[in-house]
């Protein structure tokens, strides 16, 4: 593991050579090792190779011995699929790898599945009621009480509430929270991913202000940064400043995660928010009067979301609409 570690931190610096020759000696060096087969996808990924990791994803997941693997590279096709609109796809994939991950003794904690769809909901499909009633149906059926402390997902609940626009029922899981986990250490373990949702609650009640802080502390620990996902904090941060009316701000934070190398972790992160932060960038960069800048992020979103669902297809059209327009006043 510090062998692929060492592999995943020259990425995260943009030393992709240097990630390389390490990849190849930790190949020579642990030829048997079952994680080893997972360099290749991440390096294929942060080169912007998509189609070579997904195929190389595939082959893990069809021909590998190991079943973490298998089930590993279901999940990481699930985000693929995402990242390019396709959720109906996406959710058949990841159903498939949570079922081997049952199979395997490795189950996904509780509630995940119902928390992640009732984001995608809210998130993607922009349907706020839908994402709210699937919550309400999920925790009502499994009460955070019926669980251990360390599985009960508070915040992440929370932090789907308060974007589904039910910022009074985030802030209740957070008072029940707080009344409940005992456990210090569970506590102040806990404390990074509260101030994320406290963020998410910000935003819901317009103080993208505030979301800013809430969003900076939930990347801070006493020692450092909470993990090794570098774009997480300006993805946020990003949102929030465009929220409160600063798009140079918001622009800056936006372009610094798209400068960011993508790592294997963040296959999920780009699945989230990439297509999205192209798309308002090209907004952004379109009312500023930057049009070259415009018409580039609006060409990588219609890349990326070309064929995505139906659901999705108006915002395709949409930018098609925005770049057909740029292109005529370029041409006069």
């Amino acid at each position: 593991y510090e062998n692929m570690y060492l592999v995943f931190a020259e990425i995260a610096n943009n030393e992709l050579a240097q990630a390389e020759s390490s990849a190849a000696a930790a190949r020579a060096e642990y030829p048997t090792a079952a994680r080893i087969a997972t360099l290749a996808p991440a390096l294929f990924f942060a080169r912007g190779q998509v189609d070579s990791a997904t195929r190389r994803l595939l082959q893990i997941r069809a021909d590998d011995r190991d079943v973490g693997n298998r089930a590993w590279a279901t999940h990481r096709l699930a985000d693929l699929e995402m990242l390019h609109g396709r959720l109906a796809a996406s959710a058949r994939l990841e159903a498939d790898a949570q079922a081997q991950d049952v199979a395997r003794g490795a189950p996904p904690p509780p509630l995940s599945g119902a928390i992640y769809s009732a984001w995608v909901d809210s998130w993607f499909l922009e349907q706020p009621a839908r994402s709210v009633q699937k919550l309400d149906a999920a925790l009502a059926r499994t009460p955070l009480r019926s669980l251990r402390e360390i599985d009960r997902p508070y915040s992440p609940a929370a932090e789907v509430y308060a974007l589904a626009g039910r910022p009074d029922r985030a802030r209740a899981l957070l008072a029940q929270s707080a009344a409940e986990v005992k456990d210090s250490a569970l506590r102040r373990d806990q404390e990074p991913e509260r101030h994320n949702a406290l963020g998410e609650i910000a935003l819901a009640e317009r103080r993208p202000l505030d979301a800013v802080v809430e969003f900076r502390a939930g990347d801070q620990l006493p020692d450092g940064p909470v993990d090794e996902c570098i774009p997480c904090l300006p993805a946020e941060l990003g949102r929030a400043y465009d929220q409160a009316n600063m798009p140079d701000s918001a622009i800056a934070m936006y372009e610094r995660y798209l400068a960011t190398p993508a790592v294997l972790s963040y296959y999920l992160l780009d699945a989230q928010v990439l297509a999205g932060i192209h798309k308002r960038l090209g907004e952004m960069y379109e009312a500023k009067g930057d049009r070259e800048r415009a018409v580039s992020h609006y060409v990588q979103f219609v890349s990326l979301w070309k064929d995505a669902d139906p659901e999705l297809q108006p915002k395709v059209i949409q930018v098609k609409q925005r770049l057909a327009h740029l292109r005529d006043v370029e041409r006069r």
